[in-house]
């Protein structure tokens, strides 16, 4: 069984060969450093190489989306199995071989070496191979597009404040909600109107008035531009809708509703969790008793943890030893877990309270009411103002998608378990 580990950068892996796990791998490394070698895809004479190596499967880490992408559909179409290991992973089983350094022949031999490694398991006794399920690949990729657009354009919205601070002053601080796309101009309004593509009376009648210098060409070819980026989202939003109407969705959609995620997160969240089954064991949440820090037996759900981890809520403790403070480092997806995080952030606005009307939804509240120590200055209780002794606002807010979280895997069991 010949398995190749691949360090895969732009254009170019570099490619190291195991038929067996090496006695002394420090050893192994210098005494066969030269056989690995680069491969270069500029011209596609790397992939006649790596074919004539006879690999029976690869090894690759999935960062570097798009250039790990290329090389895994090429083996797909030869049928050379690909087998994935997450970044984290892969730097536990680097160190864990004696390579303190991270470079390219090393982290190859890494990849190459879980594959025959014993150790690289689970408590069950299965790789801890990443799983992908190409059913949603086109969705992942719609989400990663989404993403990137919204990077784009806020660069874009903040060079386009900074220079209406002088050249309109009355509007460098406006505040715009993207929710509110005009369904006509496919657009925000006030961006189509600075680009010069559409008026309303508003934004002509403080422009008649500025003190500014006046809108330049350059400052409405920028906006153009946020106007593009808008309705390529609007696009990539249509498309996403109707893939995850599909009815192998709906249990998953149902479990969310009660949370009112908007698409975006429903989207993200499908990319990780979809198909839910990769979190059970023999069809149901792996539970198991453990020994607690006060002594009790208590149970633990090892499905609801590798759950989180697969949304961005999986940590570990960093303590200093001069300082004795104690930091957390999360794990998994930063993009999801951003995502759910200004989820929280808009959803539990403590000056009007939450939106949601749903159990889960009033549950959600009461519990970051108790984190924040809120209570009302209103006889409505629409304002709410943070008591002593109250929790961060962001620790708060990580605190309670951790319960989100939680009650969404409960969701999940239920309509997709039973």
């Amino acid at each position: 069984m010949k398995i190749i580990g691949l360090d895969v950068g732009a254009n170019h892996v570099v490619a190291a060969a195991l038929e067996s796990f090496p006695q002394n791998m420090q050893r192994y490394y210098r005494d066969h450093e030269k056989e690995f070698i680069k491969l270069n895809f500029v011209n596609g004479d790397g992939f006649d190489l790596l074919w004539q190596m006879l690999p029976d499967g690869v090894v690759m880490e999935p960062s570097g989306r798009w250039y790990s992408r290329l090389v895994a559909e090429k083996c797909t179409e030869k049928g050379i199995q690909v087998y994935w290991v997450g970044h984290a992973q892969l730097k536990a089983q680097r160190e864990s071989y004696g390579f303190k350094s991270k470079r390219d022949r090393e982290d190859a031999l890494s990849l190459a070496a879980c594959y025959f490694d014993d150790r690289f398991i689970d408590v069950l006794g299965r790789k801890r191979f990443l799983n992908f399920n190409t059913k949603i690949d086109q969705l992942r990729d719609w989400f990663y597009e989404w993403e990137q657009l919204i990077k784009i354009r806020v660069a874009l919205v903040n060079h386009i404040k900074q220079r209406l601070c002088y050249e309109f002053p009355e509007r460098a601080e406006i505040k715009i909600s993207y929710d509110q796309v005009n369904k006509e101009l496919n657009c925000v309004p006030f961006f189509a109107a600075l680009a010069g593509i559409h008026s309303y009376w508003q934004f002509d009648r403080a422009y008649e008035k500025t003190c500014g210098a006046g809108i330049s060409d350059y400052t409405r070819q920028h906006a153009q531009w946020v106007c593009e980026n808008l309705q390529q989202v609007e696009v990539l939003k249509a498309k996403c809708l109707k893939f995850i109407a599909q009815p192998e969705f709906k249990p998953y959609l149902e479990a969310m509703k009660p949370f009112k995620f908007g698409v975006k997160n429903q989207v993200g969240l499908l990319v990780q969790c979809y198909p839910f089954d990769k979190f059970l064991v023999d069809g149901k949440p792996w539970v198991e008793r453990r020994i607690s820090r006060s002594g009790k037996r208590v149970k633990c759900d090892r499905s609801l943890r590798q759950f989180q981890a697969f949304l961005g809520l999986s940590y570990t403790l960093e303590q200093s030893g001069k300082s004795g403070q104690t930091k957390k480092k999360f794990h998994g997806s930063k993009v999801c877990r951003a995502n759910l995080y200004m989820w929280a952030k808009t959803e539990f606005d403590k000056s009007r309270g939450s939106r949601m009307t749903s159990d889960q939804g009033r549950l959600l509240w009461e519990k970051h009411k108790q984190l924040r120590r809120l209570f009302p200055l209103d006889a409505e209780q629409t304002i709410w103002q943070a008591g002593e002794g109250a929790i961060g606002g962001d620790d708060a807010l990580i605190r309670l998608l951790f319960t989100a979280t939680a009650e969404l895997y409960k969701n999940l069991v239920k309509m997709t378990v039973g």
